[in-house]
């Protein structure tokens, strides 16, 4: 573990939240499932890393051993998706990605419709967020900068929307209807202690 991530895991514990640091998704993964009691409610929000490091698919192919509240199930009205994420808010555990950290241990997020933020705040009654090391900022505003001129554009490419910053790679501050970028929240500190965990693993994950 390099001094970075050490240094950013060790602020996190002052605001109530717990760090972990891995070299392999196996390694992650394996915390991921030893935080979630079987049984859970469990929701993954839009979340690339989560993907890459195997953690939905575990859930996705373990639906016998937890209620899984997935929006994204194909073959869902929009009414549908929304109604889960609504859901998603009183699951035992909310899984995510972030859009950025600051080595002080603040955490970033922007998000569409808001499920994600507002999850993160409150309302599950366990947080685990998964992410690479590449998403370790500075300052809030290296991270805000990140969020425009990094992970907006490329979500907004891979879940093919019509945006400005889809062509011009840069956030734009656009007001059309398919823009991702409905809500941005900094969570400081955690109300609660032991209730949101961030799992860092080595290298660049997500985006």
């Amino acid at each position: 573990m390099n001094e970075l991530v050490k240094t950013t895991i060790d602020n996190l514990v002052k605001r109530n939240i717990t760090g972990h640091y891995f070299k392999e998704p196996e390694a992650l993964k394996n915390k991921v499932v030893e935080l979630v009691a079987p049984g859970s409610s469990v929701i993954i929000c839009g979340s690339v890393t989560a993907d890459e490091t195997g953690v939905r698919d575990y859930f996705l192919n373990n639906e016998d051993k937890y209620k899984i509240l997935n929006p994204y199930k194909k073959g869902l009205s929009p009414a549908a998706s929304v109604e889960i994420r609504r859901q998603g808010l009183l699951a035992d555990v909310s899984i995510m990605g972030l859009n950025a950290i600051t080595i002080d241990g603040e955490i970033i997020n922007t998000d569409g419709s808001g499920n994600r933020v507002a999850g993160l705040i409150f309302g599950p009654k366990k947080v685990i967020i998964v992410c690479g090391t590449n998403k370790i900022v500075k300052n809030i505003q290296e991270g805000v900068d990140r969020i425009k001129n990094i992970a907006a554009p490329m979500n907004s490419t891979r879940l093919n929307k019509k945006t400005p910053c889809v062509k011009t790679g840069n956030c734009k501050e656009c007001l059309v209807d398919d823009c991702i970028c409905s809500a941005t929240a900094v969570l400081r500190r955690s109300f609660f202690k032991d209730r949101i965990y961030v799992l860092f693993i080595e290298g660049k994950w997500g985006y």
